[in-house]
């Protein structure tokens, strides 16, 4: 019988939907039969904290989809609502079950200034990975952690886990902040590092993804830098997991609802994964869209206080 090790779930492009997000994530588990140690989320978490900081893109999403505002909106307000409680809460008193930490990198729709804020200038990348509960946190009630490009985090159950955040820049045209970017500086300093068991990016490498991937992470696919790397943003040119004896590369879709404009009110396709680490075994990966998901469609979710939240969340 194998040893299991870890279990991770990593989910891809967030956009502000957080409880759909979380709340997909707390219900598969049940459904599995099993806890995660962690949950992971591949960028474009939408960490806005004002609305001046809220990029043009953004606007023009949240005009017809006001979840792309949530963490701006609820996780930011100055009481937690009730519905965010319940995803964190035990089985056994009436929540979902999430009481895993939640790990994010960033990805290029972000509020870049309060990232900055976290993370001192003053404060070099560790040399060693950090223990989740020591990374800092991004929303006001302390349930998102952030780690930022180039570190390595490592959970209760001994999961390390390394993280670049960002795009590469390909146009001068593009406007996005500087922090927006691949930062050479991270790549460099996670190349020098152990291997981690699970890699997660933003952006995946121009070898799958030619026109939305990068260049520079072209190099990630060979060198043994995890044993799973898993990667959101441009995902639809390819999105076929690829494996070699070096690392077995999954891209994961968009969470969002619009992200499949033929069904508005479902979930993302293939943006959440379920990855079972062994200690004597090959990794086993889920990717798909958790069974679950039809309670989840954006038609059933019920506005509260100008804001949607999920029936389940809701009672």
């Amino acid at each position: 019988m194998k040893a299991r090790k870890a279990s991770v779930c990593v989910v891809g492009d967030v956009h502000g939907h957080l409880q759909l997000a979380l709340g997909m994530a707390a219900r598969w588990q049940q459904l599995l039969h099993y806890s995660f140690d962690v949950v992971c989320l591949c960028g474009d978490v939408g960490t806005f904290t004002s609305e001046a900081s809220i990029d043009d893109a953004t606007q023009r999403h949240a005009a017809r989809n006001p979840c792309e505002l949530e963490f701006l909106n609820c996780w930011m307000s100055s009481s937690e609502p009730t519905w965010i409680s319940r995803i964190f809460l035990p089985l056994e008193e009436g929540g979902l079950g999430l009481v895993c930490p939640i790990v994010m990198i960033h990805g290029n729709h972000e509020d870049f200034e309060f990232l900055r804020s976290i993370v001192p200038k003053t404060q070099k990348r560790p040399q060693t990975p950090v223990a989740v509960a020591e990374l800092p946190t991004v929303d006001r009630f302390g349930h998102i952690h952030y780690l930022p490009s180039g570190w390595q985090c490592i959970s209760t159950s001994g999961l390390v886990i390394a993280g670049i955040g960002g795009i590469e820049s390909k146009s001068p045209h593009q406007k996005y902040d500087p922090m927006a970017y691949l930062d050479q500086g991270a790549i460099r300093h996670l190349q020098r590092m152990p291997r981690a068991n699970l890699l997660i990016s933003h952006q995946g490498p121009a070898t799958f993804q030619p026109r939305g991937g990068s260049t520079t992470l072209n190099a990630f696919v060979t060198a043994s830098l995890a044993e799973i790397w898993c990667h959101g943003h441009s995902t639809h040119e390819d999105p076929r997991i690829h494996s070699s004896t070096q690392c077995t590369i999954l891209p994961l879709h968009d969470v969002a609802f619009h992200s499949d404009k033929s069904k508005p009110d479902d979930p993302g396709k293939d943006a959440w994964a379920a990855i079972e680490f062994f200690s004597d075994a090959p990794a086993n990966i889920r990717r798909e869209r958790p069974a679950c998901w039809p309670e989840f469609q954006k038609f059933k979710w019920i506005s509260v206080d100008n804001t949607l939240v999920a029936p389940i969340l809701y009672y």
